[in-house]
């Protein structure tokens, strides 16, 4: 039998950061500042 190392929860430590994960930053959109466009390429 296998267990997966990586589950969807691995890097949450507490029960408290899984609910806030997943009620709220999971739907969230991944936003990187640091991406080397211009601020205005970004804003639009």
């Amino acid at each position: 039998m296998s267990t997966k190392f990586i589950s969807e929860d691995f890097l949450l430590q507490t029960e408290t950061a899984g609910i806030l994960y997943h009620k709220f930053a999971a739907r969230m959109p991944i936003c990187d500042y640091h991406c080397h466009l211009p601020v205005e390429r970004i804003a639009t």
